[in-house]
């Protein structure tokens, strides 16, 4: 699967092989910009390296710029975080504009895990 998406001014990617040979599975995402204020933006990437680290990806960051990698889950694994990758694109779309401060970044954070990610 390759899923590029540009909403408004920011740029993510999603791209997955999921099998049932657990070693060729792999999911990569990458995120890049938004419209907001620089401190803003960044305060989004560092929501979404949270969310994605506690489903088991490798995160790198440089400023704005993002990219994940998981390998090597069993296709079931790999299949309900690709679930959880589609409902995470939604949910930060614009969130930028509202995350004004780290608690509130905190926030977000805490309640899409709690709504999302009960079953890892």
């Amino acid at each position: 699967m390759n899923f590029s998406l540009k909403l408004g001014y920011h740029f993510s990617m999603v791209e997955a092989y999921a099998s049932e040979n657990r070693n060729d599975n792999y999911l990569k995402y990458f995120f890049k910009g938004g419209g907001a204020a620089p401190d803003r933006r960044l305060r989004r990437v560092r929501l979404i390296t949270e969310i994605l680290k506690k489903m088991d990806f490798r995160v790198s960051v440089t400023d704005d710029v993002l990219n994940a990698l998981l390998v090597k889950f069993k296709l079931p694994d790999l299949e309900a975080r690709l679930e959880i990758m589609g409902r995470l694109t939604v949910y930060t779309k614009q969130l930028d504009m509202a995350m004004f401060n780290d608690a509130v970044t905190d926030m977000f954070a805490e309640d899409f895990i709690r709504a999302y990610m009960k079953n890892l």
